[in-house]
Formats: C-alpha cells, sequence, structure tokens
C-alpha cells in the first residue's frame, strides 16, 4: 500500500513539473547556503589549524593584558599591561623550558633612497635565533649594534629593487647594515615577511623605551615535554609574580592548543552567524512547500473523494499528502548539498582572490578545499525532509478530513 502511496505522489509531482521545480528551488537555496557557509567556515579553520601546528607544535607566547574573545575587526582584545624582563627570568627558571626569548617592537619609518614605509620592527635578543621556527633565506641573525634582518616581503616585494645581504638601510633616520633575510612565511604568518628585526638594544635607543620592558616572551618548549603543563606552570608563576589570581591575570599565554581554540570560537561564530542567515531560506522554502500543498489539495479535491468513495481512508490520504511535501524537501535537500559544497568551494576561492588583492596578502597559501562533511550532509538531508513534511502536515489534514460527499460535489 506504501508503495502505492509513494507511486501516486511521484505521479502527481511530476504532472506539475514548473511548480515542483520552483518549489523545490526553495529548499535548494536553504540547503546549499547552510551546507556551504558551514563547509566553507570548516576548511578555513582546518587551514588555521594547520599553520598554527606547522609553526608553532612547541612554543607557547605570552603576551601583556588579558585577551577577551568578542566581535571586534580581529575577533578578541587585550587589556594594557606590561611583561618585564623578570617575567622572562622566571620563565626560564620553569622545568620543560628549553629556550627564552623576550622581544619588543615598535612601528618605525623604513626607508631606500626616495622610497618609505612604516613597518613592524621587531627588537630581538640573543636567543630570538633558537626559537625562531621560520628560519634564514640568506645571511645571519643580527647581533648588536646597527644590524638587521628583514623579512622576505620587504626583501623581495616592498621596494621597487629587491634589497641584498650586505646591502644599507634606513630605519628611523639611522642606516643599517642588512644582515640576513628571513625565510617566507607566508598564510597565517604573512605579517612575518613584513617585518624588520633589530638588537632589542638598539631599539630601546631608537625609541626610548624602558629597559625592563618587553612586549612579547617566546618560548620553546623542550623535546617530549606536553606545552599544555608547561603554559598552566607559567600561567601560575606569573600571576603569583605580578600579585593577581590566575582568573584576573593581566597576561595571555598563547599554547598550540589555546590558539587552536581561539581559531575554533571564531569560526564557530562565524558559522552560527552565516547559518542563522542562511536558515531563512529555509522557511521561506517551507512557506513554499506549504503553499503548493495548499493548492493541490484545492485542484484535487474531487480525486480525493474518489479516492475515499473506493475505500481510502483519512489516514492514508493524510499520508499522501505528506510524501509529497516530504518528497520535494528531500529532492531539495539532495540537490542542494550537490550545490552547497559547490557554493562553498566559490566562496573560498573569492575570499583567496581578495585577498590576493590586498597587498598585505600579496602571496597567501594555496586556497583550502572543501571536504565532504558526511555528518552535515546527512543532517542537511534529514531536515529538509522533516520540513517538506511539517510544511505539508496542515494541508495534509485539510485533505484527510474532507467529507466524500462534498469533495464529489466539488468542480
Amino acid at each position: 500500500m506504501i508503495l502505492e502511496i509513494v507511486s501516486l505522489s511521484l505521479k502527481h509531482l511530476m504532472h506539475r513539473k514548473l511548480r515542483t521545480f520552483l518549489t523545490v528551488l526553495g529548499v535548494v537555496i536553504g540547503v546549499a547556503a547552510i551546507t556551504g557557509m558551514v563547509s566553507a567556515t570548516q576548511a578555513i579553520s582546518n587551514v588555521i589549524t594547520e599553520e598554527i601546528e606547522k609553526f608553532q607544535v612547541n612554543v607557547i607566547e605570552v603576551i601583556p593584558g588579558e585577551f577577551k574573545l568578542g566581535f571586534s575587526l580581529f575577533g578578541g582584545e587585550t587589556m594594557k599591561a606590561t611583561l618585564t624582563e623578570k617575567d622572562a627570568d622566571i620563565i626560564r627558571s620553569i622545568g620543560g623550558v628549553d629556550v627564552v626569548s623576550a622581544g619588543i617592537y615598535r612601528y618605525g619609518e623604513i626607508s631606500k633612497g626616495k622610497e618609505r614605509y612604516y613597518l613592524n620592527i621587531m627588537g630581538i635578543d640573543e636567543y630570538f635565533d633558537e626559537i625562531n621556527t621560520i628560519g634564514i633565506y640568506k645571511g645571519r641573525y643580527p647581533r648588536k649594534g646597527k644590524e638587521v634582518l628583514v623579512g622576505y616581503s620587504v626583501a623581495y616585494d616592498l621596494f621597487d629593487k629587491p634589497l641584498a645581504v650586505k646591502e644599507k638601510i634606513t630605519i628611523e633616520g639611522e642606516e643599517f647594515k642588512i644582515v640576513g633575510i628571513m625565510n617566507k612565511a607566508g598564510g597565517l604568518f604573512k605579517s612575518i615577511d613584513s617585518m624588520v628585526y633589530i638588537p632589542k638594544e638598539t631599539l630601546r635607543e631608537l625609541k626610548d623605551i624602558d629597559k625592563n620592558t618587553v612586549d612579547l616572551i617566546d618560548i620553546k618548549v623542550k623535546d617530549n615535554v606536553d606545552p599544555e603543563i608547561v603554559a598552566k606552570e607559567i600561567e601560575y608563576k606569573l600571576a603569583k609574580a605580578h600579585k593577581v589570581s590566575v582568573d584576573e591575570k593581566d597576561f595571555t599565554i598563547f599554547s598550540p592548543e589555546f590558539s587552536k581554540k581561539i581559531a575554533s570560537q571564531i569560526t564557530g561564530i562565524l558559522q552560527i552567524l552565516l547559518g542563522s542567515i542562511a536558515s531563512i531560506s529555509f522557511l521561506i522554502g517551507a512557506i513554499g512547500i506549504a503553499n503548493m500543498m495548499f493548492t493541490s489539495v484545492l485542484e484535487r479535491t474531487r480525486e480525493i473523494g474518489i479516492l475515499k468513495a473506493i475505500g481510502a481512508t483519512d489516514r492514508q490520504i493524510m499520508m499522501m499528502f505528506l510524501i509529497e511535501s516530504g518528497i520535494i524537501g528531500l529532492i531539495g535537500g539532495i540537490i542542494g548539498i550537490f550545490f552547497g559544497y559547490g557554493l562553498g568551494q566559490g566562496f573560498l576561492i573569492l575570499r583567496q582572490y581578495m585577498l590576493s588583492k590586498i597587498s598585505m596578502f600579496e602571496t597567501v597559501v594555496q586556497a583550502p578545499s572543501i571536504e565532504i562533511n558526511f555528518g552535515l550532509s546527512v543532517t542537511a538531508l534529514f531536515v529538509s525532509f522533516i520540513i517538506g513534511i511539517l510544511a505539508g502536515l496542515i494541508p495534509a489534514r485539510k485533505a484527510a478530513k474532507l467529507p466524500p460527499v462534498e469533495a464529489l460535489r466539488y468542480e
């Protein structure tokens, strides 16, 4: 009996091809929007995680202020606070810590000839070369005085003519000798390629910075030591030194897991926002299905009367209309999933193209690819089927309650 009802429902849908197509389209848009946006943000999250693991497997970073995730431009903010050289010494005393490098940074004018730019100048210490995961492309690290290590983009993309080791550039009105060029970082760490590195004490003299203040502390953890355990110990020791509780700490520790957690939270917020917007399309699709089924009930009133006259029950009539609306939702879901993954990949390609047009991101990692998420696909298919049934529930009940005699008289 069920197969007969399904067959009859399919015949009715095929008989009204254009109307069925337009109704299915509403569901397709909803499923495609949700599947595409969720899968695209997940792909971006995966790329961020891979970049973090690539460069920061056993590196921890401490910065001043407490990081708070919010809806600011970069996903979070930090409260103003300070770190000191004493904090770096405290961290060096912790078991499991291999190398500690304390640095400072300021924006400053970098020039060569008539070309002038404002870049981030990083003041590094003698431990920087042991903790730097990017590495040197040419030359060496600056040791003292007016020596500078330049980022890859500074050397080869910023100025009209590429820079070379042993050349001179001007930083804040002072002449510096280029002693090295960094490897290209690219991707998530692209900003590193647009920085210059000079000895920490030299930057303090240039910018009149207090000799005890530092802006960040990088920590390399020993092999076979869990960075998260070391991060907890650093948190406890620094909180004690700063005379604050761990819950009210005035610094933030970026361990590999914490960084991945922040990235996951940001992409999670995006998924919720984009998913909520896309859900409106689902609502429109449901209204379209309900409208089609109401119209179908009116058009087939006499047919319903005939079916009841030959023995069809209210339940069978109701089931026939519910199956029709469910099939519409199911077909829309299947097509929407395929279009959704295409939409998601298109979104990623467009994002990559837009980033490539911004000077800061002239060279970025290859566009992330959409991965087929079986769980997401099944969920989207199930939801579209249920929405189809729910949208057809009221029209189906109306059809089932039609009196046979009145239905047969209907013209």
